[in-house]
């Protein structure tokens, strides 16, 4: 999405530089040619053992990107303009109202990979003060409420499992857990860890949620070297004959540019499981690759059968220590209300990712990928759903629930609350008696 409504993109500038060098140059560049035959197969083992060799060199990446989100929603907003009266001091607030909103916010993500143990560490803080609501009509800017601080969230995943921690938010009791200290201290919120199975379908809903550097390289759950592999292979007949005629059909490679400066373009078509939809128009993917940057992908588009745009990719590198990673990484995500036709499309997510550091293949903490890597505090929760335990945070480290309600802070703060309590409880009797005499002598 390119809507002046809310915002520019990441790069206004460059984009516009490069408009013009293309301009400048189209009379130079060499006319696309279109690779055919064997070539595509030669084409595509290249532009896969370029990708697998920059992967490859990556087994631990720590570092910090800024990001720009923009994206649709909902959200609870005060009235403008407000009822008369309402929000002056002394009167009561302005009263809520939920809307569709449109969301820029900023912050940095902070991540840790580790490739071997297919272990991951984030950390996402959203800057509140820099997140601007819009009305998305009529472009004016929507006053957030009070009470919005922004998206805090700590991520820990692994193969089995991962942990999630949202700092800013305040959670009460848990159901079934009777030994949970927020229901024993009168249900006082307090802040909450969950550790859960980590499955396939989690891992899809996951994939956009997650800050997750791998996903730079990867077209869904494969690696993009992974797939043009797999499509060289399926052209050299690996795969069936069927297959292989298909995707002669329907795979296309364009060169375009001198040498030093080449790009490929490699557009490939699908099948779905419709293979009457199917019939009406093919899912498209488009993703071009650039000399410049070692042969790695610098823009993917891909369509639906409609035509109508599903997702779009960008890329900016940066050599650290002579691997190529992103410096900024682009991506927008559409939807579609026709799901069969892929027509509709409305914009879901138009994420910003731009470099701040980035340390590969130095030693990451084992901690950083277990509880520890949520950063609780004294009195802080978390609740394990594969083991069904309930743990808490006593100053030093976790403990199980019952042996935290037995340790000496826990008995002090009980009596700091029992003394709490009867002095309230004596200073209410006292009021009520002094109140008595004085009716009485009136």
């Amino acid at each position: 999405m390119n809507d002046s409504r809310f915002g520019t993109r990441c790069r206004p500038a460059l984009l516009a530089a490069a408009l013009l060098a293309s301009v400048a140059n189209a009379s130079f560049a060499p006319a696309d040619e279109a690779v055919t035959g064997d070539d595509r197969i030669a084409v595509l083992k290249m532009l896969a053992a370029r990708n697998e060799a920059n992967c490859r060199k990556i087994e631990t990446w720590k570092g910090t990107y800024r990001f720009i989100d923009r994206l649709p929603g909902k959200m609870d907003v005060p009235l403008v303009p407000p009822k008369p009266g309402e929000g002056k001091p002394g009167v009561m607030p302005a009263t809520p109202e939920q809307r569709e909103v449109f969301m820029i916010r900023e912050g940095l993500v902070d991540m840790a990979l580790d490739v071997a143990g297919d272990r991951l560490w984030t950390d996402f803080r959203e800057d509140a003060s820099k997140t601007q609501v819009l009305d998305p009509s009529t472009r004016q800017s929507i006053r957030k409420p009070e009470y919005y601080q922004g998206r805090q969230q700590r991520t820990v995943v692994t193969p089995d499992s991962e942990i999630e921690f949202k700092p800013n938010v305040k959670y009460g009791a848990v159901a079934g857990v009777q030994d949970d200290p927020v229901r024993l201290s009168g249900d006082n919120p307090g802040r909450l860890a969950e550790r859960k199975a980590y499955g396939p379908t989690l891992k899809a809903i996951q994939i956009h949620a997650i800050v997750d550097p791998r996903n730079f390289y990867k077209d869904g759950r494969n690696s993009l070297w992974q797939l043009l592999s797999q499509d060289a292979d399926a052209l050299l007949g690996k795969f069936g004959d069927e297959t292989r005629a298909w995707l002669d059909q329907h795979t296309k490679i364009t060169k375009r540019g001198a040498p030093g400066a080449l790009e490929y373009e490699v557009m490939n078509q699908y099948r779905t499981s419709e293979p009457d939809l199917d019939a009406m128009g093919l899912p498209t993917s488009i993703t071009t690759y650039s000399e410049r940057n070692g042969f790695l992908p610098v823009e993917k588009r891909k369509l639906g059968r409609s035509g109508e745009v599903n997702l779009v990719r960008s890329w900016r590198y940066r050599d650290v220590d002579g691997i190529l990673v992103p410096a900024e990484y682009h991506y927008t995500f559409n939807a579609f209300k026709d799901q069969k036709m892929d027509k509709g499309a409305f914009l879901v997510l138009d994420r910003c990712l731009l470099l701040v550091e980035a340390k590969l293949n130095g030693p990451l903490p084992n901690e950083l990928f277990g509880p520890e890597g949520m950063k609780l505090e004294r009195g802080d929760r978390l609740i394990d759903q594969i083991e069904q335990k309930l743990y808490v945070h006593d100053g030093r480290g976790i403990v199980p629930a019952e042996m935290y309600l037995k340790s000496p802070r826990w008995k002090g703060r009980w009596l700091l609350w029992a003394n709490a309590v009867l002095l309230i409880a004596v200073a209410t009797f006292l009021v009520w008696k002094w109140r008595s005499r004085r009716s009485r002598t009136l």
